[in-house]
């Protein structure tokens, strides 16, 4: 082929294909960065072209086709100085994970010169580890778990405490964390024998660890005293519905603090032990009877139940549970005002137990749909302190009022088994509230990622069944609150990590409300409330 007739080729191909570039810079400073890697990922996730940042900041990568892409930002294997960035993204992302969407679109012979993209440093917890006489210790591990994504999850693998023992885990993105030590290997005996893993600042017990809160500074001083706890024991009886000892029955000990330790036994004639227990709060339960999962056989005898919580702390424990048999509670829907919501709803009529129980007992608990007359009954109920809820109700109605018996329960938890006969009768109303929220920053702008919350003012409310938030994190769009009761609330916007903080201990509902707006909601109101983003506060 003669050269002009091939040189002519390339400039066709060249005229086919688009290239992007731009410059890399500090989000703080606005100072270039070099030798940051640049990759353009297209929507099969994979690389379609990669770059080095120069002493500039600047790139460029040329010879792609036409197609959506995101352009990602981050280091090299050896460094962790700034957090991977996606062009056109308001936030930082996780080091691993695809693009969060593909903002870049190309077309055949585009040439994008402004694709540029502002780097957060990443940032650092340090501190030192000590024994509970206050020396430090080498070589203990230490872990860090951030609240995200509806849990607390564990960031990295654990690190070491070096020969001062002290420590760093660098590469973090801003958020809420808890930093926590535990000793291990065979080699601790003397001073460190008995100690058991302890969270920031020198506490045994995950409820009372104190969280981290990275900003845009590192967090230093960030010491873990170990602590030295001795081990506990509960022992007791078990017996049945009819009052007689128990036996072969299934004890279980199940911790409140997710990092604790249980235990288990069964019981000879009644009586039963489970030792090695660090002291902290449990549930103790007793079980037996039932059918198992696929077993084809029917169950011996019918299932019996029993449920208590347990505080261990100085000494051993003793316990007696007496065990139940299940009952059938019936009861009924109605609406106030006499008519009932458009279209039939499938109503579904749930039960939980009531206040730390909820958290303490993972077993489903009875549950029961509603028939075409608003009737329903509950079967499988245990002797169990139980709140109600109704699921499936439509948009712009809401549970006003639960009674049992001659017992209001709306707010409070009751054992449904103590009133043989009695009804439960649940009014639901469509004279609600439906409030509209936004979340804005300091300069008016709209936070994504974010969550609205209204708080019941009345301390009674304050469980997480009367909470109301959007079941989506803000996108900065106008989000909507749910159906509220009319009264007086407080709102307040959280971050997604102080969100799941919120929802794991509603016990800081109460720092919440301190620092909350308040606002009264009549029935229809449906105003917009814009909120700024407030800190959870400290414990």
């Amino acid at each position: 082929m003669p050269l002009l007739a091939l040189l002519g080729v390339i400039v066709a191909a060249h005229a086919q294909t688009a290239s992007v570039s731009g410059r890399v810079t500090d989000r703080a400073t606005g100072q270039p960065v070099a030798r940051m890697v640049v990759a353009v990922v297209g929507t099969d996730r994979k690389t379609a072209g990669e770059a080095l940042t120069d002493a500039d900041g600047r790139y460029e990568i040329a010879g792609l086709q036409p197609g959506e892409y995101a352009v990602g930002v981050s280091h090299d294997e050896h460094r962790s100085t700034y957090l991977r960035q996606w062009f056109d993204e308001s936030a930082p992302s996780p080091v691993v994970g695809v693009p969060p969407r593909f903002a870049l679109a190309l077309k055949a012979g585009d040439r994008r010169t402004d694709v540029d993209v502002a780097l957060t440093r990443a940032l650092a917890i340090e501190g030192a580890v000590l024994n509970p006489s206050g020396e430090p210790v080498t070589e203990v591990e230490v872990s860090l778990a951030a609240f995200g994504n509806g849990a607390l999850s564990r960031v990295g693998p654990p690190i070491y405490t070096d020969d001062h023992g002290t420590y760093r885990i660098y590469g973090l993105m801003p958020g809420r964390y808890r930093v926590c030590a535990r000793p291990s290997g065979d080699w601790f005996t003397g001073d460190l024998s008995g100690v058991v893993r302890t969270c920031h600042p020198s506490t045994a017990s995950e409820s009372d660890a104190s969280d981290v809160l990275l900003t845009s500074q590192d967090a230093t001083g960030v010491d873990i005293r170990l602590q030295r706890l001795g081990i506990r024991s509960v022992s007791g009886t078990v017996v049945d519905a009819s009052g007689a000892p128990a036996d072969r029955t299934a004890v279980s000990v199940t911790p409140v603090e997710e990092s604790g330790r249980g235990g288990g036994a069964r019981t000879e004639n009644g009586a039963f032990t489970v030792k090695g227990l660090a002291p902290g709060r449990y549930v103790i339960s007793a079980s037996i009877g039932g059918s198992h999962r696929g077993d084809v056989d029917p169950p011996a005898r019918e299932r019996e139940t029993a449920y208590a919580p347990l505080d261990l702390g100085a000494v051993d424990a003793t316990v007696t549970l007496a065990m139940s048999k299940a009952v059938t509670v019936a009861g009924t829907v109605t609406f106030e005002g006499g008519a009932a919501p458009a279209g039939r709803p499938r109503l579904t009529v749930d039960t939980f137990p009531a206040g730390d129980l909820r958290t303490w007992i993972s077993e489903q608990q009875a549950s029961a749909a509603v028939r075409d007359d608003f009737t329903f009954e509950l079967g499988d109920v245990f002797r169990l302190p139980l709140r109600i809820s109704v699921r499936g109700l439509p948009e712009g109605w809401a549970l006003k009022s639960v009674r049992f018996g001659d017992r209001d329960i709306t707010y409070g938890g009751m054992d449904l088994t103590a009133a043989p006969g009695a009804r439960l009768l649940l009014v639901v109303t469509n004279r609600v509230a439906s409030p509209l929220v936004k979340v804005v920053n300091d300069r008016g702008e709209d936070i994504p990622a974010s969550h609205a919350v209204a708080i019941p003012a009345d301390p009674e409310r304050w469980t997480r069944e009367f909470l109301r938030y959007p079941m989506q994190p803000a996108t900065g769009a106008v989000s909507k609150l749910g159906s509220l009761l009319p009264g007086d609330y407080y709102f307040t916007a959280l971050s997604i990590e102080d969100f799941v903080v919120l929802m794991r201990d509603p016990s800081r509902i109460v720092s919440i409300a301190a620092i909350a707006t308040k606002v009264t909601l009549e029935p229809g109101d449906t105003r917009l409330f814009t909120l700024r983003l407030v800190p959870l506060p400290g414990r």
